[in-house]
């Protein structure tokens, strides 16, 4: 998922980040690897609309703004670190407690103008959360988010259905109002499922 939101203001401990005013880009999957395609063209369109946001508004472009990336460091999850840091147009890229990712990306970046590649250490204690902790952690934000934070928003409706093994050639509309504006035509093209 690919999202943002101004921030204005200290962010509150208990209710979070204010969605004033959020744009989110779905992704459709939990890895970007099923699809990486689609993932970095939802990268380079939230891009886009930062950059035309920027434009339009000097406190914002003044401001600037703070890309959180995956911790996905390795094979594909590098190569779309690059991407975010090239389609952002990033000028510092912190990297938190990674020795060989910041060594890494020093090297690539060096010769990019602007770009400053700063190491900074973990604190004291810091330990880096395994697979099921993080899969933990993504169901538990899924459920506050259909649910709220104290369990007081209204409850979803849940249906069992019985899936049976299907085809699909073609899972995107081609209507031009389907894509954002930016994709263009090519941008819609058809992805084959197969659910079995």
């Amino acid at each position: 998922m690919h999202s943002c939101n101004p921030i204005e203001l200290p962010i509150d401990p208990v209710e979070g980040i204010p969605l004033d005013m959020p744009l989110v880009y779905f992704h459709g999957h939990v890895t970007p690897s099923v699809n990486v395609d689609l993932y970095k063209a939802l990268v380079k369109e939230l891009a886009q609309i930062l950059e035309r946001q920027f434009a339009g508004n000097v406190e914002s472009r003044a401001a600037g703004m703070v890309i959180n990336t995956m911790g996905w460091i390795e094979g594909v999850g590098y190569e779309l670190l690059l991407h975010a840091i090239d389609t952002f147009n990033a000028t510092v890229v912190l990297v938190l407690g990674q020795e060989k990712l910041w060594s890494m990306l020093r090297d690539v970046l060096k010769n990019k103008a602007n770009v400053d590649v700063v190491k900074l250490q973990k604190s004291g204690g810091v330990v880096s959360r395994n697979a099921k902790v993080r899969q933990k952690a993504r169901a538990y934000r899924i459920r506050e988010y259909f649910y709220g934070l104290a369990n007081d928003l209204s409850r979803i409706l849940t249906l069992q259905i019985s899936v049976i093994c299907t085809s699909t050639e073609s899972v995107v509309d081609h209507r031009p109002t389907f894509c954002p504006a930016s994709w263009g035509r090519t941008g819609c093209r058809p992805y084959k499922i197969d659910s079995c």
